[in-house]
């Protein structure tokens, strides 16, 4: 209990000092009329009580909730995720997943059924510093699987659908271990339940939910490299069949590593965007229809952000989509006088895309930038007194994703008050420098290119519960083998640097995504790229006409041997087979040990076997 009252006394402790910042933590921005405490409402919580019973609650008088009368007289401020510790071996950071319903509030209201981290969504962030762990325990809180549907109950069938409440983590952008321990201190990849002792980065581990109604944990301890660059990274589950379902419920949280303080931008506002599309009462049929357009903000439906003149603020975007309609413009755009808006001309400034600032380079300005599922993108934001919004406009090139998407704000910028009186400067170049495993590439001789096909083809079957016909997503003509025998895997070599040409036959592009190792981009569609920068996740172009779209990566596999896998971030697409796994053969920096230890272990597995 005393450990129970001093997280509560920090947690309002911190409450109140965002308060003072003008920040409200995610359970405050959402649901302040509850509570009264909305700045400059005007409305008490009892008079907007008549409006707006819980779930749960009569309506006062018999009064139906009158949305019209929300929408006029409510504006929901905008939010920011509530943080976490990092927790310690002794005394981990709890990330509990229950199902729950949640209310999103703004200019659309709506309650949805959600899968979701500590009973909000997003889920809690965490910020820490290179060099430093994250130990979390993952408790899953959530119903037993139905194994009387032989389509989503579990095993289930590989690449189909299946077992939506057994779950794990992915630490999306983090360059640490994919591997974990087995109770023998066997350094292992993937297993179940007590199978393994504790994990990092191990997306081919599965926590099953307890058969009895309760709960089953797992222990998480992620070591970052002391030279790990700083970024904005995210986490999110990744067990095969089930993680678009969880994803889209609402599964998903930042990760920040924050900049050292010589290289440190000092800002007014350091502010978290997190897109997602919230689809409850679903299982099942996001996998086969169109099901939803609204995308929110922190959890938020169109929320209003109010900052002053000149103020600096630093905008981190996190796109934690899992559908087509994921692929995304975001356009940054001022109301002129006659009431229309307009892209921006000035005031919006790019550092960073996927957690990895452009070092040395000068802020790029930008009105628009495309995102694809999964990927972030940083901006430096210094706005003049006006009326504002982001709109999540098409994404030119995704084709088949944009029909089945309308574009949509997603939030509105008031400017104004009073301009700061000395206000922060622009810098002229980002600072810092770029990390030992971010190093250029000697291309000084030609590097033979790997061809990897990503693919579709029509199965028999049925699409639970719709009685569709699925597709089969693919990589080189094959769905995702867990076993990973020799034709479906990747075998490359430690600290090695390859060369990879990624097709995609298909007329709808994929966001390819591969774990551990970002990636430049060195060609599109047969045209060299000037000045490639560092990404994790980029879309491969559809194909036009006969032509297959295409793009060429150059990475690396330093420090971490193991096994970890490449997909489509489409995670509809994921799960239904468009996933091959990598094996990083050698001696390397094992599981849950820091980046200086003396520690090694090697991998070097005749396929990809899960032990070492």
């Amino acid at each position: 209990m005393t450990e129970q009252n001093d997280q509560k006394k920090a947690s309002e402790s911190q409450e109140s000092e965002n308060q003072e910042k003008g920040i409200l933590s995610a359970p405050l921005g959402r649901r302040a009329f509850l509570t009264g405490v909305v700045p400059g409402a005007g409305i008490t919580a009892a008079s907007f009580m008549l409006f707006s019973p819980t779930q749960n609650q009569t309506p006062l008088f018999g009064l139906k909730t009158p949305k019209s009368v929300l929408k006029k007289y409510f504006v929901d401020e905008f939010s920011q995720p509530a943080t976490i510790a990092n927790g310690t071996p002794e005394s981990p950071a709890v990330l509990r997943v229950a199902q729950k319903d949640i209310e999103i509030f703004g200019i659309n209201i709506r309650t949805e059924f959600s899968r979701c981290f500590n009973g909000d969504v997003p889920g809690p962030t965490f910020r820490l510093q290179a060099g430093e762990q994250v130990n979390i325990k993952l408790v899953n809180a959530l119903a037993p699987n139905n194994a009387d549907s032989p389509d989503t109950g579990c095993p289930g069938t590989i690449d189909r659908p299946r077992c939506f409440n057994t779950t794990n983590l992915h630490f999306h952008g983090f360059h640490v271990s994919p591997m974990s321990i087995a109770p023998n201190g066997d350094v292992v990849s993937g297993g179940k339940n007590d199978d393994v002792e504790i994990s990092s980065d191990d997306v081919l581990y599965e926590l099953d939910p307890s058969t009895t109604g309760g709960s089953t944990e797992h222990p998480y301890c992620v070591y970052l490299p002391t030279y790990h660059a700083p970024g904005t990274h995210w986490y999110h589950p990744h067990m095969h069949g089930s993680t678009a379902i969880q994803v889209i419920d609402g599964m998903a949280g930042a990760l920040i590593i924050e900049d050292p303080p010589a290289d440190k931008i000092e800002v007014d506002q350091d502010l978290l965007w997190i897109i997602q599309e919230i689809i409850g009462n679903n299982d099942g049929q996001v996998y086969c229809t169109k099901t939803s357009e609204e995308f929110t903000v922190n959890g938020q439906s169109q929320p209003t952000l109010t900052i002053k003149p000149q103020e600096l603020c630093r905008w981190r975007f996190i796109n934690a989509t899992a559908t087509p309609r994921g692929f995304m413009t975001l356009r940054f755009q001022k109301k002129n006088s006659d009431g229309n808006y307009e892209d921006v001309t000035t005031g919006v400034y790019r550092i960073a895309v996927d957690g990895i600032s452009h070092y040395g380079q000068a802020p790029e300005f930008m009105e628009c930038m495309e995102l694809s599922p999964a990927n972030r993108a940083d901006f430096l934001v210094k706005l003049e007194e006006g009326e504002y919004r982001v709109l999540k406009d098409k994404f030119a090139d995704a084709k088949a994703a944009n029909k089945s998407s309308t574009p949509q704000t997603l939030a509105y910028i008031n400017v104004t008050g009073r301009p700061f009186y000395s206000p922060k400067d622009i810098p002229s170049k980002i600072p810092g420098c770029f990390p030992p495993y971010l190093r250029p590439f000697d291309t000084s001789a030609p590097t033979p290119a790997k061809n990897i096909s990503f693919d579709v083809d029509k199965q028999n079957g049925t699409c639970p519960p719709t009685g569709q016909t699925p597709t089969s997503f693919q990589v080189d003509h094959k769905v995702y083998d867990p076993e990973g025998l020799d034709e479906t895997v990747q075998n490359v070599d430690i600290n090695g640097d390859e060369v990879w040409e990624l097709t995609n036959t298909t007329g709808a592009a994929h966001p390819f995504h591969i774990h551990v190792n970002p990636f430049q981009v060195i060609e599109i569609n047969g045209v060299p790229v000037p000045n490639p920068i560092w990404w994790d996740t980029f879309y491969i172009p559809p194909k036009s006409g006969q032509t297959n779209g295409s793009i060429k990566i150059r990475h690396r596999f330093d420090n971490y041997p193991g096994k970890f896998v490449f997909h489509c971030h489409v995670l509809i697409h994921e799960d239904l087979g468009m996933m091959q796994n990598v094996n990083v053969k050698g001696t390397g920096i094992p599981p849950c040990e820091p980046s200086y230890t003396t520690e090694r272990f090697t991998w070097n597995p005749e396929s990809s076997s899960t032990n070492a």
